[in-house]
């Protein structure tokens, strides 16, 4: 796209750390729950959703802190165009030879070793697979996709929405706006409530507005 990774002007080296420390948290989850443990005491069953809640919490903030430090010409045609454009590739160049990967290796059981509901990572129909590419499902570690990819589509109108407030009213009241939504999202549908491994936005929300928040 003829232009840098990212602005070094947004750069925070610091966050590059929490993210850092955010991945290695998910990691010892992830062995330990296989009882595979760096050290034999180190058993980090249980914690790997704070990691992941982490990155959310960090992309919200990155990405809100982008639009907002562009203010109004973060609207325009061209920016939103490269928006979507960048936040598409960011996943789906990953994301769709991943679910293929799947696919194909849950038929190879199914065929050749009499395996039924059984892949490499999870098993996939082609229904699921579908499911999957538009966000409808999220099986294994793919759920936190679906809720990042979602949240993508949704951040552009908050910020939109809180940048008018700020213009039109004052800062003040677009902190207070930030924290009502946060608090309306955990009344609709609390966080507490979600479902396992949940690929549905909103129970997430108030992790990802807390992020805009730190970045207003």
């Amino acid at each position: 796209m003829k232009r840098k990774i990212s602005d070094n002007q947004l750069q925070l080296d610091a966050l590059d750390g929490l993210r850092g420390f955010a991945a290695l948290i998910v990691i010892l989850s992830h062995t330990s729950n296989g009882s595979m443990y760096f050290l034999p005491f180190l058993d980090a069953r249980g914690i790997g959703k704070s990691g992941v809640f982490l990155f959310f919490l960090l992309s919200s903030f990155l990405l809100s802190r982008a639009l907002i430090k562009k203010g109004g010409s973060a609207f325009s045609v061209p920016s939103i165009n490269l928006y979507v454009q960048r936040r598409f590739f960011r996943i789906y160049p990953l994301y769709a030879p991943y679910l293929l990967l799947v696919l194909a290796s849950t038929a190879l059981f199914s065929s050749v070793f009499s395996k039924e509901n059984t892949g490499i990572l999870f098993s996939l129909t082609a229904r699921e697979f579908f499911d999957h590419i538009f966000l409808m499902q999220g099986k294994g570690v793919t759920w936190s996709i679906a809720v990042e990819f979602k949240f993508y589509f949704v951040l552009p109108v908050i910020i939109f929405l809180v940048q008018f407030i700020k213009s039109n009213v004052s800062y003040a009241a677009e902190i207070i706006f930030l924290l009502l939504l946060i608090v309306l999202t955990q009344f609709v549908s609390p966080q507490s409530e979600s479902l396992i491994n949940d690929s549905r936005l909103l129970p997430y929300m108030c992790i990802f507005l807390f992020g805009t928040l730190l970045a207003a």
